[in-house]
């Protein structure tokens, strides 16, 4: 199912049995756009251990890539885990950066619990946090640049989105 937004509607909905059932479920959002793949980007539904559900947008907030969730890969002893599909970068499934050349978590959606009902709103995403760098002015410069929370402060803003599906810009 492709979320179809043509309405520009800010919220999205799905059945918490979709996510419950199967542990994970990705919903491409047309309005997100594309990577360089091709790969339109969409919300990442899952299930944790703790049966709370989380919403993650699905790009990649350093790269612009597309990312999959993998329950066949095991990094260090994160299993499962979500992968990059252009660069080998992995995050755990709570969204903490794996890989050192990387300098942000995913960004996630709030979700609203309605009982049967799972609620985002398609506008409003929490920045990943930016992990620190070993050179303090390195890490402002590097933060300024990218819209990152920090462990005392979360910050919201919109996703930024990728290529307007069916445009090269």
């Amino acid at each position: 199912m492709i979320f179809n937004d043509d309405d520009e509607s800010s919220t999205f909905s799905i059945d918490s049995q979709e996510v419950n059932l199967s542990g994970s479920k990705f919903y491409p959002i047309i309005r997100f756009g594309h990577d360089e793949k091709n790969d339109v980007h969409g919300v990442w539904f899952i299930k944790e251990n703790n049966n709370s559900i989380r919403a993650f947008y699905s790009r990649d907030p350093n790269t612009g890539c597309n990312i999959s969730f993998r329950k066949d890969i095991k990094i260090k002893e994160f299993n499962p885990v979500f992968s990059s599909t252009c660069n080998n970068t992995y995050f755990t499934n709570i969204g903490a950066i794996l890989s050192n050349q990387q300098k942000k978590n995913l960004d996630e959606f709030e979700i609203i619990n309605n009982g049967n009902k799972l609620t985002i709103n398609v506008n409003k995403v929490k920045y990943g946090i930016c992990s620190v760098v070993n050179n303090p002015e390195k890490n402002n410069s590097f933060n300024s640049k990218l819209k990152c929370s920090s462990e005392q402060n979360i910050l919201f803003g919109q996703p930024k989105y990728g290529k307007g599906i069916g445009l090269r810009n």
